[in-house]
């Protein structure tokens, strides 16, 4: 089971949510791999469902697209501030 990780909803709508259309996009042209996972941090102040789920909440996620030889990538911050425009500076 993917995509059960506490993340920002903006930045879940937005940034991360392009990720995965572009995904759409590549699977029509080839056969992918596709690798993704996140990077935890001690910042308690964003861990919001410590205490009604007991999960903690991941600083970043990233992810890598393997298409052939091409290979792209991001590490997107879990932030409210994180919009699609963004995407191409992570």
């Amino acid at each position: 089971m993917t995509n059960i990780l506490a993340q920002a909803a903006n930045m879940d709508r937005g940034a991360w949510l392009l990720t995965e259309e572009i995904i759409e996009c590549y699977r029509d042209i080839d056969e992918l791999l596709i690798i993704g996972s996140v990077i935890w941090g001690n910042n308690a102040d964003d861990d919001f469902y410590i205490k009604s789920h007991c999960v903690k909440t991941p600083n970043s996620l990233w992810k890598v697209i393997i298409i052939n030889d091409r290979v792209t990538s991001w590490t997107v911050p879990n932030s409210s501030t994180v919009t699609r425009k963004q995407l191409d500076n992570y």
